[in-house]
């Protein structure tokens, strides 16, 4: 009896232990100026990938994004510590990330294209590769 408790705790220890990462969804784009466009892309931590625009409020679906890029976007997001990072420097023309994980939500915004903080500008430059150029 006490065998099968403790193999049955084991299994249920080493179980949650391997138990799927928080599922996410991360927006980045940007826009403003004269016109206000803003492009939104999302990705969610099932791979599925779309555009939005903000004036038409035209939505796209764009090819899944492959399992590989998303463990490095995962990486990347924790190398930069994006969950204390939170940057709000929006100008004219601004550029975003946004994450939401864990039923909360954390933004950097900044002026122009790339981010002051190194590892968030390499996090924003592997988010834009992903975008595919027709």
């Amino acid at each position: 009896m006490k065998k099968t408790l403790i193999v049955l705790f084991t299994l249920f220890t080493f179980s949650s232990l391997m138990a799927k990462k928080p599922p996410f969804q991360l927006t980045f784009g940007g826009g403003g100026g004269f016109t206000g466009l803003v492009t939104t892309y999302t990705l969610n931590s099932d791979r599925t990938f779309s555009k939005e625009e903000s004036l038409n409020h035209k939505k796209e679906e764009l090819p899944k994004v492959k399992a590989k890029e998303v463990r490095q976007i995962r990486k990347m997001l924790k190398k930069v510590n994006f969950t204390l990072v939170n940057i709000d420097k929006p100008g004219n023309m601004s550029s975003f990330i946004t994450l939401k994980e864990g039923g909360k939500e954390y933004k950097s915004v900044w002026s122009g294209g790339k981010p002051e903080n190194a590892e968030l500008a390499a996090l924003n430059d592997k988010l834009t590769s992903l975008i595919p150029h027709k």
